[in-house]
C-alpha cells in the first residue's frame, strides 16, 4: 500500500470520526494545555546503501571482507514511545501543539552483502553473501502539530519534526551503531473517549541521514528512511 493511499485513508477515518458524536472532554475541551502519553508503533525501515573499498589499488583478499551491497528492503517491527507537551487553540477552532517524545523507534531494513574470505593455507579464498540487518532502536523526537479542533472531542492535525534515532547494523557477527538525525512528516487525530483522556492515531514518515561504517578498508553507507503508523492513548492535564 503506498503511503499516499495511507494518508487517503486515514483521512477518510478522520472525517469518520468528525461526523460521530462521541462522549467525551466533558470538561468542555480535552485538548487545551499540559498533556503526556504512550503510544505504540507499527514501523518499517528501509535503506538506500553503498559499498566503496576504501584502498582500491590493494588486492581485496588482503584488506577487504565487504566487496558489496544492495539495497535494504523493509521489515516490520513494533517500538513505543512516551512523550509530553503542550497546546492551545489559537484562533478559534486553529491548534497548536509542540511535543518531546522518547521511545524505541521499531522496524528495521534486511541487504544482501557480498563477502570474501581470504585464503588459509590449503583453503581457498571463498566468495558469498551475508544478510546485513539495520535496526532502529532509541529514538528521540520533537514535534510540532497544526491543525483544528472539529468538536469538543474530535481533534485532526498535520506534524512535522525532528527526530535522532539510533540504528544498529549487524552481519556475520560484527556489529556497528550510530544515531542519525532526520526530519518527519505525518497527519493524525485524536478522539476524546472520556473526561480528559483521549485516543491518538497518526502516520508519520520520517528521511535519515546518512550513516557511515567504515571498517578496515571497507565503507559502507546508509540512507534509511521509516514510517511508522502510531496510536496511543493521552491524558490532558488541564
Amino acid at each position: 500500500m503506498s503511503h499516499k493511499l495511507k494518508i487517503a485513508l486515514l483521512g477518510a477515518t478522520m472525517l469518520g470520526f468528525a461526523s460521530t458524536s462521541a462522549q467525551a472532554g466533558l470538561d468542555g475541551n480535552p485538548f487545551e494545555g499540559l498533556y503526556l502519553g504512550f503510544n505504540a508503533n507499527y514501523s518499517k525501515v528501509k535503506s538506500k546503501n553503498s559499498y566503496e573499498d576504501l584502498e582500491p589499488g590493494v588486492d581485496e583478499l588482503d584488506n577487504n571482507f565487504f566487496t558489496g551491497i544492495g539495497n535494504g528492503a523493509k521489515n516490520t517491527g513494533y517500538g513505543g514511545s512516551l512523550y509530553g507537551g503542550i497546546g492551545t487553540n489559537f484562533w478559534g477552532p486553529m491548534y497548536v501543539s509542540i511535543e518531546g517524545a522518547l521511545g524505541l523507534a521499531g522496524g528495521s531494513s534486511t541487504a544482501t552483502v557480498n563477502t570474501v574470505t581470504p585464503a588459509s593455507g590449503t583453503t581457498e579464498a571463498v566468495h558469498s553473501t551475508a544478510n546485513l540487518k539495520l535496526k532502529a532502536g532509541f529514538a528521540f523526537d520533537i514535534n510540532a502539530r497544526l491543525g483544528f479542533t472539529v468538536s469538543d472531542q474530535v481533534l485532526v492535525y498535520g506534524l512535522g519534526g525532528y527526530t535522532s534515532t539510533k540504528f544498529k547494523a549487524s552481519v556475520s557477527g560484527q556489529d556497528f551503531s550510530s544515531s542519525a538525525g532526520g526530519y518527519r512528516y505525518g497527519a493524525g487525530f485524536e478522539v476524546g473517549i472520556m473526561e480528559d483522556i483521549a485516543l491518538r492515531i497518526e502516520y508519520v514518515r520520517t528521511a535519515h541521514s546518512d550513516i557511515n561504517w567504515r571498517t578496515n578498508a571497507d565503507s559502507l553507507t546508509f540512507d534509511p528512511s521509516t514510517e511508522a503508523l502510531r496510536i496511543g492513548l493521552i491524558l490532558h492535564m488541564d
